[in-house]
């Protein structure tokens, strides 16, 4: 559980942050594409990571095995360390995130069509921005799908966690749906680990590019050694 809380959470904030890099880079104000770096890029992953690593840790402490437990039979113990987990997975993991993909995605398009109104020449930096532009509509079509993968699982946990925290009294037929609901939910969150290569790849004529470009560098890079 440690591993998979701090990975898709990571997953989301890259996503963000992807987000944010779009809406400078199509900026019409230099100072903001300023930011649009490849160094800013890698600070952010770094220091994300390190913050993931770190705030993750109370699943060391919360999460216990007990085949008696609801939903699952490994979950978070206790009322505290339940409320706290699975609220902390709803606004660090799939609403925060959306969010601010949401706002972003906006600003993006309102950049694009800024962008649109304006007579540019054919110098290598318009290429560029180009380039960023054609990678617009895909990022928004993995922000919608990213809410659609991410918010039901988020908000089944804290349902559960409500159930256990009022004491609701559940037969066994409740418990097998709840339970059938969660497992369906949690196999959905899933496909948000592999959505993006899918769509970029499947989509993005320049992404197919880009990846050939490295995949045949990498080749002829072997076969130099």
């Amino acid at each position: 559980f440690y591993f998979y809380y701090g990975s898709v959470a990571l997953l989301s904030w890259f996503i963000v942050f992807a987000s944010i890099d779009r809406y400078l880079s199509t900026s019409h104000l230099l100072y903001r594409r300023s930011f649009s770096r490849s160094h800013v890029a890698c600070r952010l992953v770094l220091s994300t990571t390190v913050l993931s690593i770190l705030f993750y840790g109370q699943v060391f402490y919360c999460f216990v095995a007990d085949p008696n437990q609801f939903p699952v039979q490994c979950y978070s113990k206790g009322a505290v360390c339940r409320t706290f987990n699975d609220m902390q997975f709803l606004i660090v993991y799939s609403l925060l995130p959306a969010v601010l993909m949401t706002i972003f995605g906006c600003l993006m398009i309102n950049n694009v069509r800024q962008m649109g109104r304006q007579i540019e020449t054919a110098t290598n930096n318009n290429i560029l921005r180009r380039k960023r532009i054609l990678l617009v509509p895909m990022l928004l079509v993995q922000i919608a799908l990213f809410v659609v993968f991410t918010v039901p699982l988020a908000v089944s946990k804290l349902y559960n966690s409500l159930i256990v925290l009022i004491n609701l009294q559940l037969t066994s037929e409740d418990i097998a749906r709840e339970t059938f609901i969660f497992n369906v939910t949690v196999l959905i969150s899933y496909f948000n680990c592999s959505v993006g290569f899918y769509i970029y790849s499947l989509a993005g004529s320049l992404f197919r590019r880009e990846l050939k470009r490295i995949i045949r560098e990498i080749i002829n890079k072997t076969r130099r050694q």
